[in-house]
């Protein structure tokens, strides 16, 4: 063997062993945090994350966190991902654990979702709170409570999310909702039947 074919079967074999590396570090790598493709369609990324957090939170402020909570009726019934009780009201928190890119205009009743080569639309995430907060108070009032603080915040949970949607209609992210969570407003005692909501909650 003269010393040209020597080099070109070592040149040969390192391009090899170089193909197989890329491709096997392409394979393991998982999408870096805000990119726009998404390798796989996720709905649910972030979520088990997003509920730990809010476990704590309501642990140190004694509130009582309720998951899972079943809301409306026949084809209106849906499940809430979670519900601080405080000591002055509920607030409802339901998890868009979508990855990839979202999309919306000022408006929108359906938003789009691009991830895994797949375009979907969903229900805004600002509607479906305002009729979950509706259905949540709805819960409450037939349970006999009053005079009480309701809302619902929709938290995007993916770190591997993109969004051109409005800053008006963004829902926040999980530190930001945290974040929110620690006002003044949320914290205050008003002397709201904790623990009968929490009976009315798990209903």
């Amino acid at each position: 063997m003269d010393a040209w074919t020597i080099v070109y079967a070592v040149t040969a074999a390192i391009m090899v062993i170089g193909i197989i590396m890329w491709t096997k570090k392409s394979q393991e790598e998982p999408d870096e945090p805000g990119t726009l493709q998404a390798k796989k369609a996720l709905e649910n990324d972030g979520v088990d994350k997003m509920i730990s957090s809010l476990r704590r939170y309501a642990s140190s402020h004694g509130f009582s966190l309720v998951e899972k909570v079943q809301l409306g009726s026949g084809d209106k019934q849906t499940v809430l991902d979670a519900a601080i009780v405080t000591y002055n009201g509920v607030v409802g928190v339901r998890c868009v654990g979508k990855n990839g890119q979202i999309y919306a205009n000022p408006g929108d009743k359906e938003w789009l979702w691009i991830a895994g080569g797949q375009r979907q639309t969903f229900i805004s995430p600002i509607d479906q709170a305002s009729a979950d907060t509706r259905l949540l108070r709805d819960k409450l009032f037939a349970a006999g409570l009053r005079n009480m603080r309701v809302e619902t915040f929709p938290v995007f949970t993916s770190q591997n999310l993109s969004t051109a949607v409005p800053k008006s209609m963004q829902p926040p992210r999980p530190k930001e909702l945290m974040s929110k969570l620690e006002g003044e407003k949320y914290l205050e005692d008003t002397g709201f039947d904790k623990d009968a909501a929490v009976k009315a909650l798990q209903a």
